[in-house]
């Protein structure tokens, strides 16, 4: 397991604090603005509500940027890596590499296997926080 930062106050974020012995002291997610305030929402809300201010940072700081861009989703990288890359090295002019045509992506870090239907494990808790992410979530094409 890896950490990322002791965080200065204890979290009691239902499923991660009282899951893990060490979930009362270290984070494992990004911390976006805000963060202080969720340490004690369950776990599916606090990763909500990381979901939804990554994203919206991320369109924030695309509109800002000069040029064309590209808009690239997960699923798109996971359906089709070489024609998601293709199009990313075009959007920023740089040559389309040979090694990129791999069909698979090596698998970096994860506790289990990527897949389009991992979602269907958490549909509850998903459903429970969908206020939360409905809008942007919609936005997105979701």
């Amino acid at each position: 397991m890896f950490f990322s930062c002791r965080m200065p106050v204890p979290l009691r974020i239902e499923g991660y604090s009282d899951t893990f012995p060490w979930g009362k002291e270290w984070w494992n997610l990004s911390l976006p603005p805000g963060w202080q305030d969720w340490v004690d929402l369950p776990l599916a809300e606090v990763c909500a509500r990381i979901w939804l201010s990554n994203n919206q940072a991320v369109l924030r700081a695309a509109r800002e940027l000069a040029g064309d861009g590209v808009l690239v989703r997960y699923e798109d990288v996971k359906a089709d890596p070489a024609a998601t890359l293709e199009r990313v090295a075009q959007a920023v002019e740089l040559p389309f590499a040979d090694a990129w045509h791999a069909r698979e992506l090596p698998v970096v870090m994860t506790q289990t296997r990527p897949d389009p239907d991992k979602w269907l494990r958490h549909e509850r808790e998903i459903h429970r926080v969908l206020p939360v992410v409905r809008d942007l979530a919609e936005q997105l094409g979701y």
